[in-house]
């Protein structure tokens, strides 16, 4: 029974549950999907966005939140819809690490590609804390149908610069192999401990970082239903990469 018990825990903590395609997403199929009440039946960390991007998505225990272009986070209502996300059940279990010297994503990411390097064919998720942090966030305002290309949406994206600042790291690593499926590269958002801040990290400077970072070894889609979704052409992939480090920073 225990064993049984063990590997359910195991199973449920690396495995992820993904909303729509970041291809569709990027072509403009940014109708809800499924609510914020059922993505919470799915896992208790997670990143996304919503209906009509309509701001950045965060998931944390029992609660999510909405980063809003306008600065403000707010905690999100079981009803609202949810256009692209990924949530796990995070492993607790994970062994904590420290990172010294963070002194931008960039570096943030190749301190964590000690964790990646040997098996760049999975997905991982990460947490980590941080105090009295630079950041450097984003989000993007609600889209009106006839909805606009992710890369048009973004050129409307508002920036947000805080200092000294305490919070988490949220982020999710894909492999390339599934670049018309996920982001292909790491993809963080933040939010402060006091919820006074948070968004899409573009960049972050901090003395030091707690992190747990594990692999993901099972995928679940959840497609979009409707004509927006099933009239787009996807798997292009020439020009995918470009566009979307142009829209992710």
């Amino acid at each position: 029974m225990q064993e049984a018990f063990h590997k359910e825990r195991w199973i449920n903590t690396h495995s992820v549950y993904q909303v729509s395609v970041i291809d569709a997403l990027m072509q403009g199929v940014m109708e809800g999907v499924i609510s914020v009440k059922e993505l919470l039946r799915r896992g208790d960390f997670g990143i996304g966005t919503f209906e009509g991007l309509g701001g950045e998505l965060i998931v944390w225990g029992d609660k999510a939140y909405n980063c809003r272009d306008d600065g403000t986070v707010v905690e999100v209502a079981p009803e609202e819809k949810v256009s692209f996300a990924q949530v796990t059940y995070f492993d607790r279990f994970a062994p904590l690490h420290r990172v010294e010297g963070i002194g931008s994503t960039e570096e943030l990411e190749q301190k964590l590609s000690a964790w990646t390097l040997e098996d760049p064919n999975i997905i991982y998720a990460v947490k980590g804390h941080v105090d009295g942090a630079e950041v450097e966030l984003r989000s993007i305002g609600r889209q009106h149908k006839p909805y606009p290309t992710l890369v048009e949406a973004s050129k409307e994206q508002k920036i947000f610069r805080h200092s000294g600042v305490s919070g988490s790291v949220f982020g999710f690593l894909f492999p390339k192999f599934m670049m018309n499926v996920n982001i292909p590269f790491w993809h963080f958002h933040f939010l402060a401990d006091d919820c006074s801040c948070g968004g899409h990290l573009l960049d972050m400077k901090a003395d030091s970082m707690n992190l747990q970072v594990y692999p993901i070894f099972e995928h679940v889609i959840r497609l979009p239903e409707g004509k927006s979704f099933s009239r787009i052409r996807l798997c292009d992939t020439g020009e995918m990469e470009k566009a979307m480090k142009d829209v992710e920073g």
